[in-house]
């Protein structure tokens, strides 16, 4: 930090201040990790680590101090419940003693030894902090967005979602008892549902063979499946009758509970999808040729 050629003594005062306050910050730490009372081996470590930086700068002798943080850890003994600032670990006139205890090793912090590994897959670059996110409806969104109105794109969703969610409300309050508990009023499990009834298993392509051309079925991957599911569904929109009296919100509503009950016009494109496969099944070997 600079504070001018003539400010010494000020810039030695603001140092001691701010490491007495990163000590303060450790010592509640490891006070609040122990007021837990966690007997993990992270947070046995965490405490370890804390001690031991701790001790090393602010020891009377750093030598002293460097041995003290590897052989010892630093527990608290809280000795007032007062949470006021002179009660801070640490600090001058604090009833809270720092109390030096031996070092432990993992054998002997009651471990499980057979306790298995168990990664933690990193966060992808789209995945936000949201709760909410839904990497498989944010991908339709992105599929459906045209011109760059992403934003345009999400409101009609949201839109579609209040849609199902009233449309099915009005549903469950209309049914007589013991009916209500299969009307489904979760708009993304209704989407999701949608979705997987209308995902096509097999697709026919145009194979040229001697001349001739014929339509060849072919095995869809989960990723090209998901894309036909999501372009019949964005199809629905492009397909309204002119003039267009309905809107996006209100189509894609009707079509995702339809396909949702195993009903509506994306469901029978792709039972005829299908069909189209099994009728010409006797081409497939056309794939390797």
């Amino acid at each position: 930090m600079f504070l001018g050629p003539t400010s010494s003594s000020s810039s030695e005062l603001v140092n001691n201040i701010f490491f007495a306050m990163v000590f303060l910050t450790t010592a509640a730490f490891r006070q609040a990790l122990l007021a837990a009372g966690s007997s993990t081996r992270m947070a046995r470590l965490a405490m370890i680590t804390f001690s031991s930086s701790s001790s090393s700068r602010f020891s009377s002798t750093s030598t002293a101090s460097t041995s003290s943080a590897k052989k010892s850890s630093l527990s608290i003994t809280p000795t007032s419940s007062s949470s006021s600032m002179d009660d801070m670990p640490g600090a001058p006139g604090s009833s809270t003693k720092l109390v030096a205890g031996p070092f432990q090793t993992a054998a002997q912090m009651e471990v499980d030894p057979n306790l298995p590994f168990e990664p933690v897959e990193a966060a992808r670059a789209y995945h936000p902090c949201s709760v909410f996110f839904d990497r498989t409806l944010s991908k339709f969104i992105n599929e459906g967005t045209r011109k760059g109105e992403k934003a345009l794109m999400r409101e009609l969703m949201r839109d579609t979602f209040a849609i199902i969610k009233r449309t099915q409300l009005a549903k469950l309050n209309s049914s007589k008892d013991g009916e209500g508990e299969e009307v489904e009023c979760d708009p993304l499990a209704i989407f999701h549902g949608a979705l997987h009834n209308i995902r096509p298993l097999l697709v026919t392509r145009p194979v040229k063979r001697g001349g001739a051309t014929y339509q060849v079925p072919f095995p869809l991957s989960a990723w090209e499946s998901e894309k036909f599911a999501f372009r019949w569904l964005l199809d629905c929109i492009k397909e309204r009758p002119k003039p267009r009296k309905t809107h996006f919100p209100e189509v894609m509503a009707r079509e995702l509970i339809d396909c949702f009950y195993g009903e509506g016009k994306v469901v029978k494109r792709k039972q005829d999808m299908h069909r189209q496969c099994e009728a010409n099944k006797a081409y497939a070997h056309y794939r390797w040729n």
